[in-house]
């Protein structure tokens, strides 16, 4: 009978250990849903960049799937040129907006999560998105995958 109880009680543990080791690499293993919006005035070529270089940090977070919609966060960026009255700088203006997905009242509506700026030359766009990247990672991600543990 001791045998037996003892039997049943190292079985449970094993069980238990197994489903909260099996639970914590499922928690691992969340996908993040974000969709990327670029506007970009006046200049198809710095969005499609854009695009391209934050589509591709994002993946490397590893937890991340880019969507189209049913999203979890929105990453809205809004790429400005910077000019003066007679001359074109250089220059770019990127403001960057995160936004969480909330399913309320039977609308997906959204919340607004952070916002930055940066300012950036046009031929640094690829460090300038890792930047937005690192940003959002940080301010936003991080936070929702605290409250996902």
């Amino acid at each position: 009978m001791l045998i037996s109880i003892r039997n049943h009680f190292l079985m449970s543990t094993i069980i238990i250990l197994l489903y909260i080791t099996g639970s914590s690499a499922q928690n691992q293993n969340i996908k993040v849903s974000v969709k990327i919006t670029v506007d970009a005035e006046n200049s198809e070529i710095y969005r499609d960049k854009l695009i391209s270089f934050i589509n591709r940090e994002l993946r490397t977070l590893g937890d991340i799937e880019v969507v189209e919609s049913n999203e979890d966060f929105q990453l809205m960026i809004l790429c400005m040129q910077n000019f003066r009255r007679t001359q074109n700088i250089n220059s770019l203006t990127i403001s960057a907006l995160s936004l969480m997905s909330i399913y309320w009242q039977g609308e997906n509506v959204f919340a607004y999560f952070d916002i930055t700026m940066f300012t950036t030359n046009k031929d640094v766009l690829k460090s300038t998105s890792q930047d937005i990247v690192a940003w959002f990672d940080t301010n936003t991600l991080e936070k929702f995958r605290g409250l996902k543990k």
